[in-house]
């Protein structure tokens, strides 16, 4: 087992008390419709994973600074 680092602690703080975890759902529950809907193939899904990855990404650098 590995010992936690307090300054790992601070980090996961910093987290908590921004209270992302609605808008995280949020963007959970759109992924698994859209996994779910009628449209979607099996292929589609790595690759769509893929782009919702660096879209959030992008996201975050240009309106997080």
């Amino acid at each position: 087992m590995s010992k936690i680092k307090f300054k790992d602690i601070l980090k996961e703080e910093y987290i908590e008390l921004m209270q992302l975890d609605k808008g995280l759902k949020s963007i959970k529950k759109a992924w698994e419709d859209w996994k779910k809907g009628p449209a979607t193939e099996y292929e589609d899904v790595p690759p769509a994973y893929k782009e919702l990855e660096k879209y959030i990404a992008k996201w975050i650098k240009k309106n997080l600074r």
